[in-house]
């Protein structure tokens, strides 16, 4: 699908606050009121607290056929977690607290208007973000929280199964 990728931020900035409310109002994601939801309600508060930075896949005429969000959150991995030696050392698992830091995807969604393969499309463009941030400092893990119906398909792109929790899997995919 042929879109451009503009930062929450930087469309704030250039527009104001009213208008991109405006044009973020007109996303919609019914296959998951929670995305529709985040990104009407809760993406420009999360932007300007700096505690995670939007990403908005646009197309020529303004349509919002999905975006991202990407933040850090660190994540507990206890000892008896069933993962390899291996991508355990890659995590940089703290030995006495056991918290590996992890940049996380917190949102990804696509319109109810978008192409098939857009999903995938956009999870590459938040890889692609992430990247930038991991050249600039570092932390190979990326880290996304998902229901049971999602698993297989953060499984097919590279993610790693590491734990559940308040009825979400946690899932971990490693950069460079």
């Amino acid at each position: 699908m042929n879109y451009n990728i503009y930062p929450l931020s930087r469309l704030l900035n250039d527009f104001g606050d009213v208008a991109v409310q405006r044009m973020l109002d007109t996303f919609s994601c019914s296959k998951d009121p929670d995305r529709e939801s985040y990104i009407r309600e809760k993406a420009i508060i999360m932007e300007k607290k700096a505690m995670s930075r939007t990403y908005l896949a646009v197309l020529d005429d303004g349509e919002i056929v999905g975006y991202f969000s990407v933040g850090m959150k660190c994540m507990g991995i206890p000892d008896d977690v069933s993962i390899s030696n291996t991508l355990r050392k890659k995590l940089n698992i703290n030995n006495e607290s056991h918290i590996a830091q992890m940049y996380l995807i917190g949102q990804l969604a696509r319109s109810d208007d978008s192409e098939p393969g857009t999903g995938a499309e956009l999870l590459d463009d938040a890889f692609d973000t992430i990247h930038k941030a991991f050249t600039a400092v570092g932390c190979r893990a990326v880290r996304v929280d998902c229901g049971d119906d999602l698993v297989p398909y953060y499984t097919g792109h590279g993610f790693t199964f590491i734990n559940s929790s308040d009825g979400l899997n946690r899932m971990v995919a490693l950069l460079g």
